[in-house]
């Protein structure tokens, strides 16, 4: 997609059937055309310059250009997070907008695998203070499974900041796992998790549960159990 003051031109290239390209990305064909049609228009015609804009400072970070200003003390956020898209200037927000939810998991997601990632903060904050917070987990059931039938073992989480995955494994196989979207803080959640025959491998069996929250926290604690066969 470009375009000049004249005209705006679009180009897409790719198999309509929806399988890859071969030799290369459908922008290797794009490009091409794109330059193509803008030739062709503009063969013995001279163009329009685009009119000049200087940027005014609004006083908001996200909208003057810096960096530290996509995130807060509470980490980062997209820009809906900081501004309102029907008055940008009026220093809002949007975070009623339906996309924003799905916009702050995106940026959750990245910033969890990025792991060697210190976000710059508005404000002066100090990156430690964005950082730390407290994970708590509880097994809440007895510590029995049963080689006969289906069990449940019960968990709580308890942490300071939202909390973005969570996984349990018995022994070395994850038996449940979940990846959060929706952020609180404080994450209070109890989970419950079935444990079936097949799952028991021979070996003292144990449940391993860790949990990391948005910031990059981890905490993973172990759990013995007994087998029963009843």
């Amino acid at each position: 997609m470009g375009y000049t003051n004249d005209v705006v031109v679009g180009v897409w290239g790719g198999n309509n059937d929806g399988t890859f390209m071969i030799d290369g990305p459908g922008s290797s064909v794009a490009g091409p055309l794109w330059n193509d049609i803008i030739t062709h228009i503009y063969t013995g015609k001279d163009s329009t310059p685009l009119p000049t804009y200087t940027a005014e400072p609004t006083g908001l970070g996200v909208l003057d250009g810096r960096v530290s200003a996509l995130s807060n003390n509470t980490g980062y956020h997209p820009i809906l997070y900081f501004i309102d898209k029907e008055d940008p200037r009026s220093g809002g927000d949007s975070l009623n907008d339906p996309q924003a939810a799905l916009w702050e998991a995106g940026v959750t997601n990245w910033l969890q695998t990025t792991e060697e990632i210190t976000p710059p903060v508005e404000g002066g904050d100090s990156a430690d203070s964005i950082e730390s917070g407290e994970i708590s987990i509880t097994l809440l059931s007895p510590p029995t499974i049963s080689t006969k039938e289906k069990s449940v073992v019960e968990v709580s989480f308890v942490s300071e900041n939202p909390l973005h995955t969570i996984s349990v494994s018995l022994g070395s196989l994850v038996i449940f796992s979940n990846q959060f979207y929706i952020q609180n803080a404080p994450f209070i959640q109890s989970i419950a998790v079935p444990v079936f025959p097949s799952y028991i491998k021979s070996g003292l069996p144990f449940l391993q549960v860790e949990a990391r929250d948005i910031f990059g926290n981890k905490q993973s604690s172990r759990f013995p159990l007994t087998v029963v066969s009843y």
